[in-house]
């Protein structure tokens, strides 16, 4: 049903689908990112896997699976990058798997975390988490997921990718470079910078918002 869901949805869309995985046990279905393309790329899946940390929160791993025995957050990290895998903190302010503050300012060399997620926040507000970082001075990409625990859930929060084409190699590199954006729903029709300025093109009128430290909204403009 999940894969019929993602047929329909329009070429360009990029659904991640997650499944939990322990030291024991795994649930039905493996992790997989499924890239609905153009005619010439109509599906293609990208290999990954969600670890459950020790009850610490969840590590997704996009790209690469590792031996999914339960150990301390670094070390899976650490494992998701030598494996040649992008790995992603989960969820970070659902209350019953919390990262907190202090241990996501202490784990290095995460890609970033959600900051938008359909099952555990329908109102997309782990932003403050990010803010928290970014502040500090973490180099962190900020992510939305649908986390699709059914049907509901399917094309609600997702990112879009700029990739050289929707090959899986070219996705994930294209994630790691930070080439992508993060939404609820608003796309974009092209977006354009240059050190100075940025340009977005959307489909009806917008309010965007450029935010600093703390939060703080240093310019806004409507168009």
């Amino acid at each position: 049903e999940i894969v019929v869901a993602v047929d329909e949805l329009p070429p360009g869309f990029y659904l991640l689908y997650t499944s939990i995985s322990t030291g024991e046990t795994s649930r039905k279905f493996n992790d997989l990112m499924f890239i609905k393309g153009d005619e010439n790329f109509p599906f293609n899946i990208i290999d990954g896997r969600e670890y459950n940390i020790d009850m610490e929160g969840h590590i997704l791993s996009i790209g690469s699976q590792i031996d999914p025995s339960a150990r301390d957050p670094q070390t899976v990290i650490n494992e998701i990058n030598c494996s040649g895998g992008l790995a992603i903190i989960c969820h970070p302010d659902s209350p019953s798997f919390l990262f907190s503050h202090e241990l996501l300012l202490k784990l290095t060399d995460y890609l970033g975390i959600e900051i938008a997620n359909h099952a555990d926040c329908k109102d997309g507000d782990f932003c403050e988490t990010w803010d928290v970082l970014l502040t500090a001075g973490k180099r962190c990409f900020g992510f939305a997921a649908d986390d699709t625990h059914n049907l509901e859930g399917v094309g609600n929060f997702y990112i879009q990718a700029y990739s050289k084409n929707n090959s899986p190699a070219s996705i994930v590199e294209a994630i790691n470079n930070g080439c992508f954006y993060s939404s609820t729903g608003l796309d974009l029709l092209s977006y354009q910078r240059d050190g100075i300025s940025i340009e977005l093109e959307t489909p009806g009128e917008v309010t965007a918002a450029l935010i600093s430290d703390h939060g703080k909204v240093v310019s806004e403009a409507t168009g």
